[in-house]
């Protein structure tokens, strides 16, 4: 619905909207509620960031649990889970101020599989098997593993044991190498 326009376009385009009755489309076009679209919307402008999608960098190549899974599995790499919804204010910063960083991509691509799952996922159907023998769905998982505030991220082993976990969207690239090669330095093949 709004890609290829201009912040302050998409920002008008999602304001426009707002007579729709108790619901409202995001930029992707996909209902919402109205609760989760104002909320997002009065963050998004105290942070003076503009309303646009804001999942992880699709160049990082993340997966959904279930592949991740299978891949660290095939792989022998621990899973790097990052945690966050759409027009998450401060997920942005994170994406912008950290995850940029184009030399970090390929450290992590290298070192680790790579699985976001959305915090606010709608899809209650979809479950995951979890190394526990328990089978949650993402919003289980996210209030199991206390995974709020967002962004948030685990360095995981495919037995589900926690090799790190944090959650802070300032942290930077330097940083967050140094909570990798913790992880890896835990890590068990």
């Amino acid at each position: 619905m709004c890609s290829g326009l201009s912040a302050s376009a998409k920002y008008s385009s999602i304001q426009s909207l707002c007579g729709l009755a108790g619901h409202q489309l995001n930029d992707q076009g996909v209902l919402v509620s109205f609760k989760q679209w104002v909320c997002a919307c009065w963050l998004a402008m105290l942070a003076g960031l503009p309303l646009a999608h804001a999942g992880p960098p699709p160049e990082w190549g993340f997966v959904n649990l279930r592949e991740g899974q299978e891949r660290a599995r095939q792989e022998q790499k621990p899973m790097f889970i990052l945690f966050g919804f759409d027009n998450c204010p401060w997920c942005k910063v994170f994406y912008r101020n950290t995850l940029s960083d184009a030399d970090l991509r390929q450290e992590f691509q290298r070192d680790f599989v790579l699985v976001y799952m959305s915090t606010l996922a709608e899809r209650e159907e979809a479950s995951y098997l979890l190394p526990d023998g328990r089978t949650l769905a993402p919003k289980e998982i996210v209030k199991d593993w206390k995974v709020y505030p967002v962004p948030s991220w685990r360095w995981v082993q495919v037995d589900g044991r926690v090799l790190v976990s944090d959650s802070n969207a300032k942290t930077t690239v330097r940083e967050m190498r140094l909570k990798a090669q913790a992880a890896l330095a835990q890590f068990k093949h």
